[in-house]
């Protein structure tokens, strides 16, 4: 039984050694995992400044928009300012130039009307030209009126025709609205391109920031299951550390547990042959003087049946030694190795005092290991006792 415990004690401390290499292992997956989460962490903390480098990128772009659009509100507002003042400059050096010409008409007609009345006044000398006087007088007067409404009606028709053609235009006027009206398509044209980027920031925005939820959420769950799994491996492996700390404890009092045993073992085939050497000597006297009675056939027990642990001592072939003759101690010795005790009768029919101390011995530790529940050593007695209750031929109830 020793040997078989001392041989299952390896092969548990390699089954824990192999599990710990396992959980080991194991330990060392979760490392890895959990170092892939750090990465995976790591991946999305760029992707984090990425989204926020897009975002500002995004914001000046904006105000870059913001701004150009002020831009060419200005540039309209000032394009239209520019023209209107054109123009009336235009119209007003046209007037100036008109009315200088309605002045001129206007002194020749003072100078027609001046020779008219002095013809007419030179006529009233004739007595005749009074009446013709006056109507030349009516007629010169609807000559100026009608001079003056065609003077406002040609202004008119002359400011609509360069207000309708650029061509008409000052050429200083025009170079201003020319690059009044480059700087305005620039500004579309750069706004046209901010509007762009600025879509494809805000695109590429949310898809970072959607990656950044998966990469989140992912990392949240990885993180989940590498706590959980090195907590479990933590315990599993403090449990498996403990019980081959227990094993190897075991198995290091193993030794002495078996040198203990066989020191008992020893002292009892000491004691047993010391007890059977006078024993035989004087059994070996009565031999040669009386006829040898019949002897009972001896029934062999086996030794891991009757080897008291605890008490010490031997009792091999105890109901053989108790069914013989007191002559017949040669045929009642016990096993083949001589190391029992003898256990013949005496003349008046009973046992010899050291089996009888064996027996007590035998008994007294049967009795204490039931009464204080060392389940393991009753079990160890109960066939040494069973023995004795056999050879003894007595009944005996066991609760």
């Amino acid at each position: 039984m020793e040997g078989g415990r001392e041989g299952g004690r390896p092969a548990e401390l390699v089954a824990a050694q192999s599990c710990i290499s396992r959980l080991e292992a194991a330990l060392q997956l979760a490392q890895q995992r959990e170092a892939a989460s750090s990465a995976a962490l790591v991946e999305a903390e760029a992707v984090a400044r990425r989204s926020d480098e897009l975002a500002m990128a995004n914001l000046q772009l904006s105000q870059r928009l913001a701004e150009s659009k002020a831009e060419m509100e200005m540039a309209a507002y000032y394009k239209k300012a520019s023209g209107v003042c054109g123009e009336l400059t235009e119209a007003k050096s046209r007037l100036e130039e008109q009315l200088m010409g309605l002045g001129s008409l206007l002194s020749a007609s003072e100078l027609r009307l001046a020779d008219m009345a002095a013809r007419a006044a030179a006529a009233d000398v004739g007595g005749r030209g009074a009446v013709g006087s006056g109507e030349h007088a009516a007629l010169a007067e609807c000559r100026a009126r009608a001079a003056e409404s065609s003077i406002a009606s040609e202004v008119e028709r002359r400011c609509g025709a360069v207000l309708s053609s650029r061509a008409l235009w000052p050429p200083a006027l025009r170079e201003e609205v020319e690059a009044l009206e480059a700087r305005l398509a620039a500004a579309e044209a750069e706004r046209g391109m901010a509007v762009q980027r600025a879509e494809a920031a805000a695109r590429a925005e949310g898809e970072l920031r959607e990656q950044l939820g998966t990469k989140t959420a992912e990392l949240a769950l990885l993180t989940q299951e590498s706590a959980a799994a090195a907590t479990a491996f933590a315990a599993q492996l403090q449990q498996l550390r403990e019980a081959l700390a227990e094993s190897q404890a075991r198995v290091a009092g193993l030794p002495d547990d078996l040198s203990r045993s066989r020191a008992r073992e020893e002292a009892s085939a000491t004691i047993a042959a010391a007890v059977a050497a006078p024993r035989r000597h004087s059994n070996g006297g009565n031999a040669a003087t009386a006829p040898s009675p019949p002897t009972a056939t001896a029934v062999m027990t086996p030794k891991w049946q009757v080897q008291n642990r605890v008490g010490g001592g031997g009792l091999y072939n105890l109901d053989a030694a108790f069914a013989g003759d007191p002559g017949d101690g040669g045929n009642s010795s016990g096993g083949g190795d001589g190391s029992g005790s003898a256990g013949t009768r005496k003349g008046s029919g009973g046992p010899s005092n050291v089996d009888a101390v064996y027996m007590k011995n035998v008994l007294f530790k049967f009795l204490e290991a039931h009464l204080t529940n060392k389940v393991q050593e009753r079990d160890m007695l109960l066939p040494a006792v069973a023995t004795l209750l056999q050879v003894g031929r007595w009944v005996v109830l066991v609760p």
